[in-house]
């Protein structure tokens, strides 16, 4: 008895000394050969191969005579406690421009309507954090800003119907680039006229050889549709801000300006002309801002629906309807 346990001993301590060391391949050997010599088993001769897969090849059966294998040991592996897969932690950078109230701009309080909803959406939301920057030029903030990842998400960018492509300008292309949330807020766009102006808009067919005003970067998506519809062209004039369509306006150098109704506004207070400009009630659209995220951006399906879930839990607990009304009350109470 004691004879044979020395024997297993001498083998277990042979087969183990040709392991975790390289075996030049000779002739005639196979890996259940080289797997045989070493565990004394040769129906393991797959270990062998994983080890060496990116010498062998993808034929098990490829040995070249010469070629170094190294033939791991079997009595050396240990199971560590698994790591749990923590949730990922999110750092977002939102990109804002002033100019918008009361939605963006950081002279309305809390930063406008939009920015307050997103503060609290994101406060609602565990393991993300966040920073705003702020840049004006509106018109950069699509592309390249967003598109090339210079910033991973923004706010209050109007939500376009992208399901004629084709027949969409290259500016409103763009916007089909981006995926979108599900609304934080629903706006009003209206019509803008002079107060002596003497003609009426009942359709959009009546927008057939009006200048029409509505500044760079802002979306144009609406009034593309309805002159497809209607099938007249569209003579649209794009200035830098929204005050220069009022301006123009009044100037009588457009005849409409088209935007979200509080916006407007707020350039007609600004402006002092509350006199001279109103706005319309016909041909008046509802148009859903959204937070958005290009397509390409590696977590966008992430972020939306982050952002989605957000909003749906400001919106049951109550919260973002009081929000929209708590500004909209301001905005008004300021004009």
């Amino acid at each position: 008895m004691r004879l044979f346990l020395v024997l297993m001993f001498l083998m277990s301590f042979l087969i183990g000394s040709n392991c975790n060391k390289e075996y030049i391949v000779k002739s005639g050997d196979s890996l259940s050969k080289i797997s045989n010599l070493v565990y004394s088993d040769e129906s393991k001769w797959d270990i062998i191969y994983y080890q060496n897969k990116q010498i062998i090849g993808d034929k098990p059966s490829n040995l070249k005579v010469g070629i170094k294998l190294l033939v791991p040991c079997l009595n050396d592996i240990k199971f560590e406690p698994t790591t749990e897969t923590k949730k990922r932690t999110y750092h977002i950078e939102f990109l804002a421009g002033d100019g918008f109230a009361p939605f963006k701009d950081r002279n309305s309080p809390n930063g406008g309507m939009g920015t307050e909803i997103l503060k609290e959406t994101m406060a609602l939301l565990p393991n993300v954090s966040y920073e705003i920057d702020w840049i004006n030029d509106f018109s950069s903030h699509l592309d390249p800003l967003l598109k090339k990842h210079k910033y991973d998400a923004s706010y209050t960018w109007f939500k376009p119907d992208c399901s004629n492509l084709a027949k969409l300008s290259k500016q409103t292309q763009v916007r089909c680039e981006f995926l979108f949330s599900k609304p934080m807020y629903k706006d009003l766009v209206v019509m803008f006229i002079r107060k002596d102006s003497n003609f009426k808009l009942k359709s959009f067919k009546d927008l057939a050889n009006k200048r029409v005003c509505r500044p760079k970067g802002y979306f144009i998506f609406d009034l593309e549709k309805a002159v497809n519809k209607s099938k007249i062209p569209l003579n649209l004039i794009q200035p830098d801000k929204v005050d220069d369509c009022f301006i123009k306006l009044v100037n009588n150098d457009v005849d409409i300006v088209s935007i979200n109704k509080l916006t407007g506004m707020q350039s007609v207070k600004d402006l002092k002309i509350k006199d001279k400009v109103h706005s319309i009630e016909s041909l008046t659209t509802t148009q859903e801002m959204c937070f958005i995220v290009h397509k390409s951006h590696p977590f966008a399906k992430e972020y939306i629906k982050l952002f989605n879930e957000g909003l749906d839990k400001l919106k049951k607990s109550g919260k973002l309807f009081k929000i929209q009304q708590k500004h909209l009350i301001n905005f008004y109470n300021k004009l």
